[in-house]
Parts: C-alpha cells; structure tokens; sequence
C-alpha cells in the first residue's frame, strides 16, 4: 500500500483528496480518518484502478467534520479477505482543518468569495433575481428591482 497524498504532516480539509498506488484483493481500499481523540471521523473505501496482483493507482476525496484545528490521521489499508482485519497498514499523520468560515464579501466590481469566479457569481445572483421577478409576474404582482 503507498499513500501518495496527503504527504505526512499536510494540513487538510474536507473534503480531503486521497490518493496512491494498491495491491489488494478485489481491489478494495479503505480508509479511516481519526481526530487527536483517535475518534473515528469517517470510515470508507475506495476502488483501485485494478485488482491484484498488480499495483493500481487509487484517488478518491472523503469528506469530514471537524470544529477546531487538531491532530488527527488518516489509515489506509486493506481487509483481511479471511477474517476482515487490517493489513498492510499505512497511516499518515495529519492536521486537520475546520472548513473556512470567511464570507462573501461585496465590492465595488461586484460579488466576491475568494474563489475567483466573480462573473459565475453574478450570473447567478442575475438568474435568480429574474426568476423572482417571473414569478411575481406570474402571480400577477409588480416586482420593481
């Protein structure tokens, strides 16, 4: 089992990107996600691009919840195909990140979320005003913007 990324030691946030190299039966990967705690955050699995013998590339993006900044790790491993236990084991220690709580902001050229997509914004922000709009139409009521 090789784990690619995240590299030991990244700060993440959910979703995190996962991703590497198996060779498990039936090509099944799974992951488990620990707080500082050892708390279980999430436990799932992923697929392999093939099954073994051969070593296959895996990638998947798993969501967590997290409040504050703590230490935590990620396992990834596969099950025993006899009893389900974990083998090949390998676990990358991790920090992880409550998602950001910074708002949109407006501004003088328009909407803004950090992301750079200000016009994607604004072509929204446009389709639902004249959603409402058609709707009061419809309902016969003036809607004056």
């Amino acid at each position: 089992m090789i784990v690619d990324a995240p590299e030991d030691g990244a700060t993440i946030s959910s979703p995190v990107s996962i991703s590497g190299q198996a060779r498990v039966f039936e090509a099944n990967v799974r992951i488990t996600i620990f707080d500082a705690a050892g708390a279980v955050l999430v436990d799932t699995f992923t697929t392999a691009a093939e099954a073994g013998p051969a070593l296959a590339p895996y990638s998947t993006a798993v969501s967590f919840t997290t409040t504050v900044e703590q230490q935590g790790c990620i396992r990834v491993f596969e099950e025993s195909a006899m009893d389900g236990s974990p083998r090949n084991v390998v676990q990358v220690e991790v920090t992880l990140s409550p998602p950001s709580t910074t708002p949109p902001t407006t501004g003088s050229a328009g909407l803004h979320d950090g992301s750079g997509r200000e016009s994607e914004l604004a072509f929204y922000a446009a389709g639902a005003l004249a959603l409402l709009a058609a709707t009061a139409l419809a309902l016969g009521r003036r809607f004056w913007v």
